[in-house]
């Protein structure tokens, strides 16, 4: 395994190399969205991570190269990039892959009465007494409060809210336990839907703001979920956090996998990612622009 350390211009190359070989056996660039083509740590809108990614990505494009997206936000993302110069003609997988943009169709993974579970479940919150209509709302009053998360992240099948850290995984556990578990628990019993089996619950750390947050999604689903539905391959650009059966799944149908640095998250998933999935690693977005125009110079 290849990697590059910011310095080895040859590592670059190599990749630039590597990737292009494998466009042009028609297989489709995948793209996260958070750390890799976005700021992960934007909270309020949608902001390129480096303004060098969507030119060099849209002469892909030109060239013939399909690209999608694989993120953890919803349809968005999707729409706000092609209103950003790009087609994205490429399957995306969307929602941490409870959903896939095939052809521009828009298709759910999961089964119906989840979607119907999802929606109710904003709706039940923002009858609680801990609901506030803002981050700043709820940064004011961290120990019982919670808003909804950024549009950006949210779904019909994922949904995201968002609460202030304790200062420990074991508090921030508990605090999810007293805002959102007994509602949950309820809606869950109507939809005949069970918490493990089918409803998904994860606490996400993040290193900047304090930020803690749920997200709601179906236990059965992931990304990886989604990868069939990339009938002609893909070699994927991620920073690794939710992506480590993703990565493999991609790798074993012949694909290949770029690793970059940098995510914001506290987990021990991106340093797995990095490690054991990835067959090159970059140390900052810049090497990604270099990468991808080494590549599209040996498309030819």
């Amino acid at each position: 395994m290849l990697k590059e350390t910011g310095k080895d211009l040859e590592n670059l190359q190599q990749c630039g190399v590597w990737l292009g070989e494998h466009l042009k056996t028609g297989r489709q660039l995948l793209l996260d969205g958070d750390g890799v083509l976005v700021k992960g740590d934007s909270l309020n809108k949608t902001i390129i991570l480096d303004p060098e990614l969507l030119p060099v990505l849209t002469v892909l494009e030109e060239n013939g190269v399909k690209i999608g997206m694989a993120t953890e936000r919803g349809e968005h993302i999707v729409q706000w990039l092609r209103e950003h110069s790009l087609k994205l003609e490429g399957v995306s997988i969307i929602e941490g892959g409870q959903a896939v943009i095939d052809n521009g169709r828009l298709k759910y993974l999961v089964p119906e009465n989840f979607l119907q579970f999802v929606g109710e479940l904003r709706r039940k919150l923002m009858d609680q007494p801990g609901w506030k209509k803002s981050w700043g709302e709820t940064e004011q009053l961290p120990t019982d409060s919670f808003c909804s998360g950024n549009h950006q992240w949210q779904g019909r099948a994922r949904a995201s809210f968002w609460f202030r850290q304790t200062g420990s995984y074991g508090g921030d556990l508990n605090r999810l336990k007293s805002l959102f578990l007994r509602p949950i628990m309820s809606l869950a019993a109507k939809d005949n839907l069970e918490i493990g089996a089918d409803i998904g619950l994860s606490l996400v750390r993040m290193k900047t703001n304090d930020l803690g947050i749920l997200v709601v999604k179906h236990n059965q689903v992931e990304k990886a979920t989604a990868a069939g539905c990339l009938t002609n391959g893909a070699v994927l650009v991620e920073d690794g956090f939710g992506a480590i059966n993703l990565g493999r799944a991609i790798k074993e149908r012949g694909g290949g996998v770029i690793g970059l640095k940098g995510n914001l998250d506290i987990s021990a998933d991106p340093d797995i990612f990095l490690r054991e999935v990835a067959d090159f690693v970059l140390e900052k977005p810049a090497g990604l622009v270099q990468v991808l125009t080494i590549a599209k110079s040996n498309l030819k």
